[in-house]
């Protein structure tokens, strides 16, 4: 019931937005749209938002749009450990009566959309018909084109656009990026939508583009789930080590990533082959996985850079804490990122972090005290900070000790949640 101070309570409720008075009626239902839920760090955010959300009694459904390539690591069965269902067209074919109000305004962008984008925005629309959600968040360019537009068409009464990475003309062509551009600024004239970004570089970056008033894309960083790894398992280095088939009184720098173009994993075991020139002590750990048979390649060049023995490279990481517990660094090679969200799980398992200063990761760290920000992209330059890092015994325990306390205040998952709630509810009248 509305709680109004003064006026007649239902004269005045005539004259709220529809859109506001259906959200107040529900209030709880949230549709996640993403292209793939595979394993990456915008998933494993939608895990712990989802998490979040259902310990406040929030029901949440996530919709994936075109699915994971066959044999490609997923959070599947995460997502459903949460009691979450995970939904695709397939649920949701068949006839929809209103195939036109999904079909015009994405007619002019179907070019940035799967040959199949019709058939899946009507079994979309049949979901969010179904499911009369109160916000659907995006969380791709994908699925915030997709999503956004059949969510307007729905009458949604909040949609939330996310942009995880930085604007597109960094990963598109010219003719794309000005189609995405101009999606961007008709979802950005409904006033039922609101843009949000996971780093305060790539959201001023996405409002320049735009040319949005600056404020405009609103900024909710990662939430990471505490305790990690060191701070949250009685296992010993030597033992999470062991368990990788590393020696147990090795320097073990580690890294974690999706072996993709942007990732440059190629540049993290030219990286490795530098330190472990300077540090015979020195072993490496590279969770991850990658499409085809990059894994295998990855692990020729290493044996062709010096590094055959010193180097374990386990696949998928299930359980997070014994893999950071086996490192004395952390290391990141990317060509860009939003934020790093393996930067923030790295320090909070109290591991120190070196990574190059490319979109938001200056914002992912202490510079000089959690971590090593490089200017210089490059295998040498990289590799000194590490050798640094290794080399400092008392500025690694220093940086382990204060790293979880930085994770906890800027990037605790209780926070996360409770600013992407105010997100969904902005313009909402509290009960």
């Amino acid at each position: 019931m509305l709680k109004l101070q003064t006026g007649d309570a239902l004269s005045k409720r005539r004259f709220l937005p529809p859109a506001i008075m259906m959200f107040r009626r529900k209030q709880k239902r949230v549709l996640m749209v993403v292209e793939s839920f595979a394993r990456g760090g915008v998933e494993r955010q939608i895990l712990l938002l989802s998490e979040g959300l259902l310990q406040r009694r929030y029901d949440v459904r996530v919709f994936e749009l075109t699915g994971v390539v066959p044999g490609q690591a997923n959070f599947e069965a995460e997502l459903k450990q949460l009691g979450i269902p995970l939904w695709n067209s397939t649920l949701f074919a068949g006839a929809q009566s209103d195939a036109k109000d999904v079909e015009m305004p994405l007619a002019p962008f179907v070019s940035l959309l799967p040959a199949n984008y019709l058939a899946t925005c009507r079994a979309l629309a049949n979901a969010i018909a179904d499911y009369a959600p109160d916000v659907v968040n995006g969380w791709s360019d994908i699925a915030n084109v997709m999503g956004g537009f059949v969510a307007g068409a729905a009458d949604v009464p909040r949609i939330v656009i996310g942009q995880r990475v930085l604007p597109p003309p960094f990963w598109y062509g010219e003719q794309l990026s000005a189609l995405y551009r101009q999606a961007y600024r008709r979802l950005a004239s409904d006033p039922r939508v609101t843009f949000v970004n996971c780093s305060a570089t790539s959201a001023k970056e996405y409002e320049k583009w735009l040319r949005l008033t600056p404020g405009t894309v609103k900024v909710v960083y990662i939430g990471v789930s505490l305790p990690i790894g060191k701070s949250g398992q009685s296992a010993s280095p030597a033992d999470c080590r062991a368990r990788f088939g590393l020696p147990a009184h090795a320097r073990v720098v580690g890294g974690l990533m999706r072996f993709a173009q942007e990732k440059d994993p190629w540049l993290w075991i030219q990286t490795a082959a530098v330190i472990a020139a300077a540090r015979p002590d020195a072993a490496f750990l590279l969770g991850g996985y990658g499409h085809g048979t990059i894994a295998d390649e990855l692990f020729t060049k290493a044996k062709e850079l010096g590094l055959d023995g010193r180097l374990a490279m386990p696949g998928v990481i299930d359980e997070l804490g014994p893999f950071y517990g086996a490192m004395d660094a952390f290391l990141l090679t990317s060509r860009t990122e939003n934020l790093g969200n393996v930067l923030i799980e790295a320090q909070a398992a109290g591991v120190p972090v070196v990574a190059p200063a490319v979109g938001g990761v200056g914002e992912a760290m202490r510079d000089g005290v959690t971590g090593r920000l490089v200017a210089n992209r490059s295998a040498q330059s990289l590799a000194a900070e590490v050798l640094d890092v290794l080399g400092d015994d008392h500025w690694r325990a220093r940086a382990a000790a204060k790293a979880p306390g930085f994770v906890a205040r800027k990037f605790g998952q209780r926070r996360m949640v409770k600013e992407t709630i105010a997100i969904y509810r902005s313009g909402c009248i509290e009960a």
